[in-house]
This record gives C-alpha cells, structure tokens and sequence, in this order.
C-alpha cells in the first residue's frame, strides 16, 4: 500500500489553488499569488499552513485594487472547510472566517446565508469566551441586525433581547 506524505497533498492542493488563482485574477496578480502558494507550500509540510494561506488570500487584489467578492466568498468558504478539517482547530481563526464570509455574502445580498454565517461565528465565540465577552456580543449583534435586513424579525427580536 503507498503512503502519501502530508507535503505531497499539500502541493498537489497548491498546484489546484494556482490554477484556481490565475482564473480569478490578473496575469500578473495570478502569477504573483501562485508564486505565493507554492513558496508556502514548499516550506512546510504540514500543520495549517494550507488554511492560513488561503484565509491570506482575501488580502489580494486585482488591478482595480478588489478582490472579485465571488473569488472572495470562495476563498473563504474553502478555507473553512480546511479550517476545521484540521486535528487541532484554532477557534479564534474560524470565528474571523465565519464572520468575514458573513460580511461578503452581506455585501453580495445573499442575507440569509450572510445571517447564518454570522450566526456561526457568534456560536464559536460564545462557546470560546462566553456569552458576556466583546468577542461574542460583537458577531451576535451582526447576527441579530442581519436576520433582521433579512425580514426575519421575530428570530432577530428574540437575539436583541437576549444581548440587552
């Protein structure tokens, strides 16, 4: 039986977001950025480095100075997936991952999947740091007001009360 080491999958996974980069972006941005990707992927061979690095990508940008919102919401939505695929979850990192796909798909109009994204990063940070913490009020509040854009009132009215 062949064994694969975790590097090779992460190159193999590299070679596929290099491709995927270069479709969304520039020449001159894609080729920076799969230069990126493969310079990541070749010092380490493990760890979350391959989550990170695609949390890192919502930074580019394209010759107009923003990122696509579609490549975006894309991005980190395959980012969560890694996120918590992986044996050691960092919590924090998935709140900030959850939240910012809650802000794009916001900014896209999609308000009841922006609502349930919130939703979640408010969920991991009530369970990280308490329900009483900046760090969950913060995404719960978003949650509630998004719910509520979204014509979901009584859901949001029942979250308002609970953060008052």
């Amino acid at each position: 039986m062949e064994t694969r080491s975790p590097g090779r999958k992460k190159l193999k996974y590299s070679a596929v977001m290099i491709v995927a980069t270069e479709a969304y972006f520039s020449d001159e941005t894609g080729r920076a950025l799969g230069k990126a990707l493969q310079d990541a992927a070749a010092a380490s061979t493990e760890d979350r480095a391959a989550a990170e690095l695609l949390a890192s990508l919502f930074d580019a940008v394209d010759q107009g100075g923003q990122m696509q919102l579609q490549a975006a919401v894309d991005t980190n939505r395959r980012a969560i997936a890694m996120a918590e695929a992986l044996p050691s979850r960092n919590e924090a990192e998935l709140q900030t991952l959850h939240a910012n796909l809650g802000l794009m798909l916001m900014q896209r109009g999609d308000l009841g999947a922006a609502a349930d994204a919130l939703g979640k990063a408010a969920d991991i940070a009530e369970r990280t740091s308490g329900s009483h913490f900046a760090t969950a009020l913060v995404p719960r509040s978003r949650h509630a007001r998004t719910l509520h854009l979204a014509g979901e009132r009584e859901r949001a009215d029942a979250l308002f009360a609970r953060l008052l």
